[in-house]
């Protein structure tokens, strides 16, 4: 049936192929000269980071780092100067709005037929969610750490091993307190790590505390022993 003038005039072209891919990926894709200017960006700069790619190509776009020496167009020069031919890297940037954002980067250079360098090409990706969890982790385990030395008993944190039937066998050291490596007659860095059989094999035996441990994590009941030998 044919369609009216103003469903024909509703019909939007739907992008394909690369282009399509450079439209909607999340990433931001970044083009830049031997020298640092910024010659092409993909739309997604402008979703990322608030910077539309005509107001900020043509520019030695740095990402607004802090200091030269983060911007991503010193780095470019280095891999340059370098003839390193693909790099790695973090940097902490600032968003179109003010705000702070953490990016990863993973940057190429283009060499011609001599194997020089004709542009660098970059990807660039938001992290910042993953570092604020990563800085949230470690200030946990900080905190975790700090309250489990205020104890003047030994605390232990251990986490179950298991066979390729997905049976636990043993448990495995993952934190410590003071009282605890003093008991167990070992420092800290050597205790985590190490497994309960492993320094303590009597625990193997029927009704033993290895026993007693599985439960805990079988049946979810907590273990309480008082005077236990």
């Amino acid at each position: 049936m044919p369609q009216s003038s103003s469903e024909a005039s509703a019909v939007v072209p739907i992008p394909s192929g690369p282009q399509l891919v450079l439209d909607y990926t999340t990433e931001a894709i970044l083009q830049f000269s031997p020298e640092g200017q910024l010659r092409w960006a993909s739309p997604s700069l402008e979703r990322m980071l608030g910077y539309h790619p005509s107001d900020v190509v043509g520019t030695p776009f740095d990402l607004n780092a802090d200091t030269e020496a983060q911007s991503l167009g010193a780095a470019f020069k280095r891999m340059v100067s370098d003839r390193q031919e693909s790099a790695r890297f973090l940097l902490q940037v600032r968003h179109a709005d003010g705000t702070r954002r953490w990016v990863e980067v993973h940057a190429a250079l283009v060499l011609d037929g001599g194997q020089q360098p004709t542009s660098a090409v970059a990807s660039v990706r938001d992290i910042t969610a993953q570092i604020e969890a990563e800085r949230e982790l470690h200030d946990e385990q900080d905190r975790r750490l700090a309250a489990l030395d205020s104890m003047l008993d030994p605390h232990v944190l251990l986490e179950a091993v298991r066979d390729e039937d997905g049976r636990v066998v043993d448990f495995v050291f993952t934190d410590a307190n003071a009282a605890a490596c003093d008991y167990n007659r070992l420092p800290r860095e050597e205790l985590l790590g190490s497994t309960v059989l492993g320094l303590l094999p009597g625990h193997a035996r029927k009704g033993g505390l290895l026993e007693r441990y599985i439960s805990v994590i079988e049946t979810g009941e907590p273990l309480l022993l008082d005077d236990y030998v």
